[in-house]
C-alpha cells in the first residue's frame, strides 16, 4: 500500500470515530459484518477504559463521528452526562430517540 504507520493510525482513528471501536478489531472473516455508525447507545455500553479510547479518537476526527452524536457534551470527557437519564443526550427541547 505503501502507506505510513502514521497515515494508517490516522485512518484507523477516523474510522473508530465514525464506527466505533469494534469496526478496528481483528476479526475472522466469518465474524464481519457490513458497519453501522456507532450511536450513544453503544457509547453508554463501552467501559470507561474503552470509551476513553473511542472519544480520544473521535476528538482527532470529529468529522467523523455521526451527526446524531454531540462530542460538545463530552468536552470534559464527562460521561456522565450520557448516564444521567440512561437515554442519552437529548437535544434541546428532549425529543425521542
Amino acid at each position: 500500500m505503501n502507506s505510513t504507520k502514521q497515515t494508517v493510525a490516522s485512518y484507523m482513528d477516523r474510522i473508530a470515530a465514525q464506527y466505533g471501536l469494534e469496526a478496528i478489531e481483528t476479526k475472522s472473516t466469518s465474524a464481519r459484518s457490513d458497519l453501522e455508525p456507532v450511536t450513544e447507545e453503544q457509547l453508554r455500553l463501552l467501559s470507561d477504559a474503552v470509551f476513553e479510547q473511542w472519544i480520544d479518537r473521535a476528538f482527532q476526527c470529529p468529522e467523523e463521528v455521526p451527526d446524531e452524536i454531540d462530542l460538545d457534551q463530552f468536552t470534559d470527557h464527562d460521561r456522565q452526562k450520557l448516564h444521567d437519564t440512561g437515554e442519552g443526550h437529548q437535544p434541546d427541547g428532549g425529543g425521542e430517540q
